[in-house]
């Protein structure tokens, strides 16, 4: 399963970081953290991104930060984390919470007290680990759809150590992206940004079947 960003208060070390605004849209997938240095970080993110605001380095008026929200919803990135404290952002405004709301864009908190480094490891971390188990998962059941050449028990073994449930049933789809814009050089960003709003899309499809109990 994806990290979102509801995950991330529950990271081990990161439990001082609180949710405080579009909690409705917690299950947005992190695809990596990026911490802003920028007036503005529209040129600088692709979406998926977590992204951190710390006032360090650029001063961070209440205008700026719901331009920061405007921009991180309009590039889809995955969440925004704001720093908070006595020197630089005291205070997160109600102005940038409500626009993150309307627009269901997860704002957390994040005291300054916490450090970066171990915030960004953490969650980098994390992701690889994710993406690791992943591709193990997509490797046997790939093998699994072409059939194995192992033991019934080893395959069982197999699947129980990926956390796959050999009592659930499964369905498989393909999708095939038959047309890029051909007005925007960076083919690979492109496919970047397309994966991650599939993966986005599919993944709350999935967790509204899941608790609707359709799945």
């Amino acid at each position: 399963m994806s990290i979102c960003c509801a995950d991330i208060p529950r990271l081990p070390g990161l439990e001082s970081i609180t949710f405080r605004a579009g909690l409705t849209g917690g299950q947005r997938i992190v695809r990596w953290p990026y911490v802003a240095e920028n007036d503005s970080i529209q040129a600088w993110i692709s979406g998926g991104e977590l992204v951190f605001i710390t006032g360090i380095n650029h001063c961070r008026t209440e205008q700026n930060l719901c331009l920061l929200v405007q921009e991180a919803v309009n590039s889809n990135v995955a969440g925004m984390v704001i720093l908070t404290g006595p020197e630089f952002i005291q205070y997160i405004p109600n102005s940038v919470l409500e626009l993150a709301n309307k627009h269901q864009l997860p704002v957390l908190e994040q005291p300054y007290s916490l450090k970066m480094v171990l915030v960004t490891e953490v969650i980098s971390n994390a992701i690889v680990q994710d993406n690791l188990l992943g591709k193990s998962v997509k490797l046997f059941l790939t093998k699994l759809i072409n059939g194995f050449d192992q033991a019934p028990e080893l395959i069982h073994l197999r699947a129980g150590d990926l956390g796959i449930s050999d009592t659930n049933s499964f369905a498989t789809f393909a999708v095939r992206i038959s047309h890029l814009d051909q007005n925007i050089e960076d083919s690979n960003h492109q496919l970047l940004r397309l994966h991650h709003e599939l993966e986005q899309h599919l993944g709350s499809i999935l967790n509204a079947e899941t608790l609707t109990g359709r799945f």
